[in-house]
């Protein structure tokens, strides 16, 4: 990824597959697959979501993008609020995570059917973008084929000049050993979120809220980066 464009490359023969470019300078870009497994009684079948990943770019002019991977079209285009946008190319970091169905799963689908609701058909796949911004918050959005939603402005404490970098730390699957993330589980992912001053809070969903789990400050030597290990998701700083 450059300021100007993002290529996409083939690893099995080092060759250029694409380049993506659109019209604005680019933040930050990441690839995000199908994690977890298909519940076979979702009527998903495993072929039509195996290896299906999108991927992720915000750009200057305060935009998201997101293309499926594997034929490297447009998904949806997200924008950021005009009131978290007033001072005008705030974005920092984007994150995604991708799953088989709906972000709420089989708990929305028991919920729906005991209050006598109608319950509408999963998304074969959904995806959950965040996106930290300079003006010290985080926007999360749930994109699936067709539809796509902002559900979540997380602002950071006023010590939290900006946010540096957003990670999204997924819920294990029972018996997954920590790989897989389990079917319709977005919801039960965490936030991890560096800001300016050094400090990481680990965030989780309370109802329509966020809330700090942890903390974790460097103190005399801030934090300036953090990843996410898959395997039991484990937190790594430096």
């Amino acid at each position: 990824v450059s300021a100007e464009r993002a290529i996409i490359w083939e690893t099995s023969t080092w060759t250029r597959r694409r380049t993506l470019r659109a019209g604005a300078a680019i933040v930050d870009a990441t690839f995000a697959s199908v994690v977890g497994r298909s519940d076979p009684s979702s009527g998903s079948s495993v072929a039509s979501v195996a290896g299906r990943s999108v991927l992720v770019a915000g750009f200057r002019d305060d935009s998201v993008v997101v293309w499926l991977g594997d034929t490297l079209s447009a998904v949806a285009k997200l924008t950021v609020p005009p009131k978290e946008a007033s001072t005008g190319s705030v974005l920092s970091s984007v994150d995604a995570i991708v799953t088989v169905g709906s972000p709420d799963g089989g708990e929305a689908v028991e919920a729906g059917l005991l209050a006598g609701h109608e319950v509408r058909p999963s998304p074969p796949w959904t995806a959950l973008v965040a996106a930290g911004t300079r003006t010290g918050s985080v926007l999360v959005w749930t994109v699936s084929p067709g539809a796509a939603a902002l559900r979540s402005i997380v602002d950071m404490p006023a010590s939290a000049a900006s946010v540096v970098k957003v990670r999204l730390l997924p819920r294990a699957a029972p018996g997954a050993g920590g790989r897989g993330l389990h079917p319709g589980s977005l919801w039960g992912v965490r936030l991890a979120v560096l800001d300016d001053a050094g400090t990481v809070r680990i965030l989780a969903r309370d109802g329509s809220a966020w809330r700090a789990l942890a903390e974790v400050a460097g103190g005399a030597a801030p934090v300036v980066d953090v990843a996410v290990r898959w395997a039991g998701a484990s937190l790594l700083g430096d």
